[in-house]
C-alpha cells in the first residue's frame, strides 16, 4: 500500500486557549480547547465549583454560544444569580440584531464599567457590578 508522508505544517489538535484572569491581570487558570462550548462550561464549573467564588461577569468572545449552551443544558439556574456573561464589544456590534438572547443578556453596554475590548475593568473592580 502507498503511504503518504505529512510534508506540511498543521495546527495542533486544539482550537484555542481560554484563560481566566482576575481584574488585575493575574492568570487564574487556562486550558486548551477544541471548537465548541461544552468543555468551556465544564472548565468554568471546575474552576468555580464553589458558587460564592464565581465572578460577577465573564467576558468571552463565545459568550452568546456559551450562554445558549448553559440554558439548553439546564445550568442557568446556578449561573444566573452570580454571573453575567458578556461578549466583546466588537462581537456585539457585528452580531445579528435578531439574536434576542445575545442582545438581551450578553450586551457589554449594560456593564459600562467593563472595557470588554481590552478585557479590563475599572479600579473599582467587579464587586461593584452585582
Amino acid at each position: 500500500p502507498f503511504c503518504r508522508s505529512k510534508l506540511h505544517f498543521s495546527a495542533p489538535r486544539f482550537y484555542c486557549v481560554e484563560t481566566i484572569c482576575a481584574p488585575c491581570g493575574v492568570v487564574i487558570a487556562w486550558r486548551k480547547f477544541a471548537k465548541g462550548v461544552a468543555k468551556i462550561l465544564r472548565f468554568l464549573e471546575d474552576i468555580y465549583a464553589d458558587l460564592s467564588s464565581r465572578p460577577s461577569y465573564i467576558a468571552i468572545d463565545k459568550g452568546c454560544a456559551l450562554l445558549k449552551h448553559i440554558v439548553k443544558q439546564g445550568h442557568w439556574p446556578t449561573w444566573e444569580p452570580t454571573t453575567r456573561i458578556v461578549v466583546d464589544s466588537n462581537h456585539y456590534i457585528n452580531h445579528r440584531t435578531t439574536d434576542h438572547l445575545c442582545r438581551t443578556w450578553c450586551n457589554p453596554a449594560k456593564w459600562w464599567l467593563i472595557k470588554t475590548n481590552k478585557a479590563t475593568c475599572t479600579t473599582r473592580g467587579p464587586s461593584t457590578l452585582r
